[in-house]
């Protein structure tokens, strides 16, 4: 046993030695042994691994605690989302479903609405007899004997049919929602995070489970767990299948059904391999026709165009006959000038020299302009020597997809451009050997073919024969002798060589333009990120205004239920008086509004009911319009009354003007630039506030909550009142 001194264990079988070990072996603690150990302690047990310091103890305890504590805070943090995101789903699912129903709802109660219509309207006609139509569909359905049968109307199936189904329709769209499959989702999800434990040892148990088919050994009704892969002849092919004893009686025929299961895995990915390999191949070989062909053929376009083009041009130059610029008249009628140019053309020995001399210099011309085109005709046979060579390499099994580019690529920089010409001569050389064999087998085999019909008589020689055979002969060697001079043709389309080194000069301007344009498709894609992020942070304080104003909005809610509230604690019926205004002060609306209709001066208009002057009194102005000035605030009524009601400035009121300037009974005639008042326009709406033992009135403009006060005087007997001019038409409530 151990006993605590000052917060300290001391051990008890060692005297005066503190705890500084303890011993975590469970037969020590099971067997109630002394597990807290001193260094004495220690040395009697060196060497147990199980023994740890005090001090890691605790640490490892509080370690523990913490990760114990961590572990279970993610478990119910992540059961926490998933509720959540299952309450979310519900939601939306919830108002996909009042949407879908409210819309139903209103769609079936339009048919009742219809409905009911129609049997009102039926009600109405049943009492209108209209006799030509009426007799005669009581014909129609009389019996006789005083007898009919009573008609119905065809109803119209097809549209209650047409009907049902946007009903139904909505309904089954129901449970085919995004909303609902996110449901699902998140209830899996939960089932999921519960049954980690129950589901990782089902799978254990089936690991551990012998694989077998659902299928049962004939011979030992026992499960099939192995199959026999071997060539087994003449055999029943049930042989194949094996339980537990028939592997018993053979163990070398068979393997497991997972081992099988397994070569099927590969079986399978092998062919999906191989087919993927072999449809790659074919499509690469397809392609590279398509590319050659397309190659060629823009080639032929391009070259032939500009063959085209130059000839056309030759066509439109004006090559004619240059006539000297002599006046089309009478040589007799020409002036002298004229006259003596004449003598000196007709007195030349050759009178056409110029003339044939321009038009040699245009024949050399011509025959430059041929050469160029003869040149071009020739870089097409060249195409075509290597399009056929390059058909014939691709239609190998083994060619190279890179070959057709070969020409007009670059090559890399390891490569030795002068073998590289060598090569392509080379294979030029080829072509042309092949065209010579192909031509000497041909001419072969057509004079064997003569020499065969002359044996057998069936190929007389007459004179015109033999005449027809010598003009073939004559073809040919013609033929022959052009061969020849395409043979000579080599040359120049070696020459044509050293212009692959200028296409290769192009190529690197090519790869330069497309660094460019590589680089403007980065500027560009910068400028679309920009106009992308500038379209957010549009959208974000298009959001930020929204808010604002929805919050401002509830504000004014707010500040206009005050009002309404403050209106309701000092309620008045606030109407304008018959009496006390101008003649050309028109009311309407129960004496709510006043407008004025003269458009001559300014008119002051009074409210029939006097402020109190002991309380808070609150009313308000909506101004409707405003034609050229308004006028709101209190007024006394003898002295406006003095004045005619009408006038400006001269005392008698507290107004403010929608301009800014303010008025009081205590200024009479200033309208200087006391601009320091609250604005107004249309449809806004003005709140006075009156307290006439605090000696002041305020107005404070509801839009805004701007506000402006005024001492007044309260021994005056005041009343609200509004001044007018041209058109002005405003409320009080």
């Amino acid at each position: 046993m151990s006993s605590q001194n000052n917060n300290k264990l001391m051990c008890s079988s060692h005297e005066n030695f503190e705890i500084i070990a303890v011993d975590l072996k469970k037969q020590t603690i099971d067997k109630q042994g002394n597990k807290f150990l001193c260094a004495q302690c220690l040395i009697q047990k060196l060497g147990d691994g199980n023994i740890i310091l005090y001090n890691q103890t605790i640490e490892m305890i509080k370690d523990l605690k913490q990760k114990s504590n961590q572990l279970n805070r993610e478990a119910c943090q992540l059961k926490l989302q998933n509720m959540q995101e299952l309450e979310s789903s519900i939601n939306n699912f919830n108002e996909l479903f009042n949407d879908i129903f409210n819309k139903l709802l209103k769609s079936i109660d339009q048919q009742i609405k219809e409905n009911q219509k129609e049997i009102q309207s039926k009600d109405v006609t049943i009492d209108l007899i209209n006799l030509a139509e009426d007799v005669q569909i009581l014909s129609d359905n009389y019996q006789g004997d005083n007898q009919y049968s009573i008609p119905r109307e065809q109803i119209n199936v097809q549209s209650i049919s047409q009907f049902l189904d946007v009903i139904k329709l909505p309904l089954i769209q129901l449970s085919s929602s995004s909303q609902f499959s996110q449901i699902l989702q998140s209830i899996k999800k939960i089932e999921q995070q519960y049954s980690i434990i129950q589901q990782h040892q089902n799978n254990e148990k089936e690991q551990k489970k012998t694989p077998s088919l659902n299928q049962i050994c004939t011979d030992h009704q026992l499960e099939i767990i192995a199959i026999n892969l071997h060539s087994i002849g003449q055999e029943s092919e049930t042989n194949r299948f094996a339980c537990i004893e028939c592997i018993e009686q053979n163990p070398i025929k068979y393997i497991s059904l997972k081992k099988v299961n397994q070569k099927w895995n590969e079986f399978i990915e092998e062919q999906n391999q191989l087919t993927t390999q072999y449809n790659s191949k074919r499509e690469s070989k397809l392609n590279s026709f398509i590319k050659l062909i397309e190659q060629l053929k823009d080639n032929y376009i391009k070259t032939l165009s500009q063959i085209e083009d130059q000839i056309i041009q030759l066509l439109q130059i004006d090559n004619s006959k240059e006539q000297y610029q002599i006046k089309n008249i009478s040589f007799f009628e020409q002036d002298e000038q004229s006259i003596k140019q004449i003598v000196d053309i007709l007195s030349q020995k050759d009178k056409h020299a110029t003339l044939q001399a321009k038009q040699d210099k245009i024949n050399e011309e011509d025959s430059l302009l041929f050469l160029n085109l003869k040149q071009g005709l020739d870089n097409l046979i060249k195409q075509d020597l290597f399009a056929k060579e390059q058909l014939v390499k691709i239609s190998n099994s083994n060619f190279d997809d890179s070959f057709i580019f070969k020409i007009n690529e670059q090559n890399t920089k390891n490569d030795c451009q002068e073998c590289q010409d060598f090569i392509i001569k080379t294979q030029i050389s080829d072509q042309y050997l092949s065209i010579i064999n192909e031509s000497i087998q041909f001419h072969l085999k057509l004079q064997t073919e003569v020499d065969n019909l002359v044996q057998k008589g069936t190929l007389q020689l007459t004179n015109t024969d033999q005449q027809s055979q010598n003009e073939i002969q004559q073809l040919t060697q013609k033929q022959y002798q052009k061969f020849i001079q395409n043979s000579k043709q080599m040359t120049l389309i070696q020459m044509a060589q050293e212009n692959d080194k200028q296409v290769s000069n192009l190529q690197k301007q090519l790869l330069e333009v497309n660094t460019k344009h590589n680089q403007l498709q980065q500027t560009d894609k910068d400028s679309k990120i920009k106009i992308q992020t500038l379209e957010k942070q549009i959208a974000d304080s298009n959001s930020k205004y929204q808010k604002e104003l929805k919050e401002k909005q509830e504000q004014f809610s707010i500040k206009e239920q005050e009002l309404q509230n403050k209106l309701n604690k000092t309620y008045y019926k606030w109407t304008f008086s018959d009496t006390y205004k101008h003649a050309n002060c028109r009311l309407s609306q129960c004496k709510t509004i006043v407008d004025e209709s003269a458009q001559g001066d300014y008119y002051y208009c009074l409210a029939d009911q006097m402020l109190p002057k002991n309380q808070t009194t609150f009313f308000a102005f909506r101004i409707f319009a405003i034609g050229s000035w308004c006028f709101v605030g209190i007024g006394e009524r003898e002295v406006l009354k003095s004045k005619g009601f009408k006038g400006w400035g001269q005392g008698g009121d507290y107004t403010i003007l929608q301009d800014g300037r303010n008025f009081s009974h205590h200024q009479i005639n200033i309208r200087g630039n006391n601009y320091n008042s609250i604005k107004f326009a249309n449809n806004d709406t003005i709140l006075i506030e009156v307290n006439m033992q605090s000696k002041y009135i305020k107005w404070t403009k509801l839009q805004s909550n701007e506000q402006f006060s005024l001492e007044i005087d309260p021994n005056l007997d005041l009343y609200p009142c509004v001044n007018l001019f041209n058109g002005t038409k405003i409320q009080i409530f």
